[in-house]
């Protein structure tokens, strides 16, 4: 399971938890589990290009694909209060410039940095 919580105006804690079946001794389980986080990282790796360019729409076009995201959005919007979507769209009208996304090096340094 994938949680994804944002920290700050350019980062995002990412967290996976996933369970490994017993698979004889400790030590092939263990194997087993190192393997997982191991390809997990590289696609979170992988999917970095992604999330580097990921823009805010409003009104995001949804395809007959995506299932129930939409009766999923109007549901979520019940735990708002009504001036919260107000100060939210003023706020994100204020935006004059959308700064160039890091690239992946930009981001191990800044984390490094950190």
């Amino acid at each position: 399971m994938a949680s994804v919580t944002p920290i700050d105006d350019d980062f995002c804690d990412v967290r996976f938890s996933f369970t490994v079946k017993k698979l004889g001794g400790a030590d092939i389980t263990a194997g087993v589990g190192k393997a997982f986080t191991k390809e997990i990282a590289r696609q979170l790796e992988e999917d970095a290009p992604i999330w580097e360019h990921k823009t805010f729409l409003e009104q995001p076009m949804l395809c007959d694909g995506d299932g129930p995201v939409a009766q999923f959005r109007k549901w979520c919007k019940h735990f708002y209060p009504d001036w919260y979507h107000k100060q939210a769209r003023d706020e994100y009208d204020g935006v004059q410039e959308v700064s160039k996304p890091l690239t992946l090096a930009e981001r191990r340094k800044r984390l490094a940095a950190a």
